[in-house]
């Protein structure tokens, strides 16, 4: 039970992180300054390729264990 609740959180957390920057590129650039306008870009671009390889190696360890989990995420990369 302990370990369901642990994978529930986890991909929950996921799901949020990856909404936020999703939507946080709908913010008027008009409330940010100039410097974090741009920082803010570049996280907003580069995100979905952070965030969703990091997901498919999580779904890959609660799927199929721990046992040789780095080369499978490396395969999965």
């Amino acid at each position: 039970m302990k370990k369901a609740l642990i994978i529930v959180a986890v991909v929950a957390g996921y799901c949020l992180i990856e909404t936020f920057l999703l939507l946080s590129m709908a913010v008027p650039r008009t409330y940010f300054s100039r410097s974090s306008s741009s920082t803010s870009e570049i996280l907003n671009w580069l995100s979905p390729f952070l965030f969703i390889p990091g997901l498919a190696a999580t779904f890959s360890c609660i799927i199929y264990g721990s046992y040789h989990w780095l080369r499978r995420v490396l395969r999965t990369l």
